[in-house]
């Protein structure tokens, strides 16, 4: 969400009004202390804390810079048609302010090239390095996804496809274990552990295809996005 627009949409005599900052920002902070106190607690430790202070380091940049990029290309954006008006607010349509769209081109941008970039500063295993560039490339396929269907309107049989085709990569790559866990009333008749083989795969694709649809299909409901 626009900053500008959230300050904008302030009510007076409201009892609490928050910043968008702060509800993005709170949420954040107490598992972030969690972990930082839990790793000072142990000295062996030390390669965890150096990673989460990393990932705190990159995320911050990585917000600072979606703030302001999103300033800069919204205007470009709502010239180029890709903008819409709140449904949720009272008045006639044509008089309500423009909201652009399309702005999750510019936050993935910046998700993808941080991501990348930790790659130089943190530790990878040459596993976990192909497992990493893999869900790189499923995200990338799957960005592109949502801006060709702000830019052409896809039909849904296209808007199945292409998560699918997405899932590939990050499937192919995974060598982890294929096995569930079995309910405690199960595992009488199925054991602790039941290994899933192919059927685990095609079940991870399906969650691909569910988790990207069920953004897209919510994304003009306001604060719903936000929360899945």
């Amino acid at each position: 969400m626009d900053p500008k627009l959230w300050r904008a949409a302030q009510r007076p005599g409201v009892l609490l009004s928050l910043s968008l900052e702060a509800i993005v920002g709170v949420p954040l902070v107490f598992p972030i202390l969690y972990l930082l106190v839990n790793q000072l607690s142990s000295a062996k430790n030390t390669y965890y804390l150096q990673t989460i202070l990393q990932i705190i380091a990159w995320s911050l940049l990585a917000y600072f810079i979606s703030d302001k990029l999103i300033d800069a290309f919204k205007e470009t954006l709502q010239k180029k048609g890709l903008f819409g008006r709140d449904l949720n607010k009272a008045g006639i349509q044509q008089d309500k302010k423009p909201v652009p769209e399309a702005l999750g081109i510019v936050i993935s941008i910046v998700f993808l090239v941080i991501t990348i970039q930790q790659q130089v500063t943190m530790q990878f295993t040459q596993e976990r390095l192909i497992e990493h560039n893999a869900g790189l490339l499923a995200i990338c396929m799957v960005v592109l996804l949502g801006f060709v269907d702000d830019v052409v309107d896809l039909k849904w049989r296209h808007k199945l496809i292409v998560p699918t085709v997405a899932s590939f990569p990050l499937l192919v790559a995974y060598k982890g274990v294929t096995s569930v866990v079995v309910p405690k009333p199960l595992r009488l008749m199925l054991g602790s552990y039941v290994d899933l083989g192919l059927l685990y795969y095609i079940y991870m694709g399906m969650i691909s295809i569910f988790c990207t649809n069920a953004i897209n299909i919510y994304a003009g409901i306001n604060g719903i996005e936000v929360g899945q």
